[in-house]
């Protein structure tokens, strides 16, 4: 099937170009595949927008370090460089680290929405197995100490 389509029929598309008889969005827009028994992809459809939503966690929270592995996250968001265009994020109630993507159907074909799921799969494989290693440490920096201010604050 060629030109744009529906959150549905795009995943019902990919799933039997993978030949993946099981992978549909369920009652509640949602689908999960497993890839290479590692990375588990997440697929929700956002009814309103007519989008899909990708998303993976990838690692815990560190219990120590949060500056710099914060850090480190911001800067690979930067224009979607290092995260091929997919966005790292925090997910609070899973104290852990989420890699996610937002797709348009209407804006996409089969083979399109598949190359994006290819991306986002070697996205989350990179960063799962970068954040699993050692994190960077934050180096301190020398505060300069504020002016001081007019004789009425003393």
């Amino acid at each position: 099937m060629t030109g744009p389509m529906h959150a549905a029929a795009l995943m019902k598309h990919f799933a039997m170009d993978l030949g993946l008889a099981d992978l549909a969005l369920d009652a509640h827009g949602c689908a999960s595949l497993c890839v290479d028994g590692q990375i588990e992809i997440h697929f929700e459809h956002d009814a309103t927008a007519d989008a899909i939503h990708l998303y993976s966690h990838l690692a815990p929270l560190p219990a120590e370090g949060r500056e710099a592995f914060y850090l480190q996250l911001l800067q690979a968001n930067l224009l979607g460089a290092h995260t091929a265009g997919a966005t790292l994020a925090i997910d609070d109630a899973a104290q852990a680290v989420v890699l996610c993507l937002q797709i348009t159907p209407w804006h996409c074909e089969s083979r399109d929405f598949a190359a994006l799921v290819e991306r986002f799969v070697d996205a989350a494989a990179h960063w799962r197995e970068r954040l699993a290693g050692p994190q960077p440490a934050v180096q301190a920096i020398a505060l300069p100490q504020p002016p001081a201010g007019p004789a009425f604050f003393a």
